[in-house]
């Protein structure tokens, strides 16, 4: 799996990932997905190309852990919201994308502040979406659950009874 992440992603060190349950399927004996040992599902392994769709945690932690702009494409402000939604993102509203990705990878999907607003697969090769107006870049996957701001200030929490 570390091999699998380290040639999709980029990053050869995987040292401080936690420890993980692996499911196969039965007919093929070939991995299905990946958990950590409490029942969080961190990946699904793409049977076409073995190739690892991260869910939220692995998201959030490849995010937290890859250089900016490594593995992201950079939407324009106009589109934020639509990404936010889960909708596709055109290539007319891609502002940057890393060069070392390729058609099919997924991409985490960044505003110019690099704060998370979704995951996707490429549709395009990075060299190729500055010259569509039309066409979609990035098939996107419904992803509510990872509106998550990279943020150094500290967050503070109010309870009711202070209003």
């Amino acid at each position: 799996l570390r091999s699998i992440l380290s040639y999709q992603f980029g990053r050869n060190s995987y040292e401080d990932l936690p420890n993980f349950i692996f499911e196969y399927s039965r007919k093929t004996k070939r991995l299905k997905n990946f958990s950590t040992t409490n029942g969080i599902p961190w990946g699904i392994i793409r049977a076409h190309d073995n190739l690892v769709i991260p869910q939220t945690n692995l998201v959030k932690w490849l995010h937290q852990n890859m250089q900016f702009p490594i593995g992201r494409l950079i939407v324009e402000g106009d589109a934020e919201s639509f990404v936010s939604d889960g909708k596709s993102v055109f290539c007319k509203f891609v502002k940057e994308v890393d060069n070392q990705l390729r058609i099919g990878d997924e991409v985490l999907i960044v505003n110019s502040n690099d704060d998370l607003l979704g995951t996707g697969t490429l549709n395009y090769s990075p060299r190729e979406i500055p010259y569509f107006t039309k066409g979609i870049a990035v098939k996107t996957r419904k992803r509510k659950d990872l509106l998550f701001k990279k943020s150094n200030s500290a967050i503070l929490l109010i309870s009711n009874d202070q209003f």
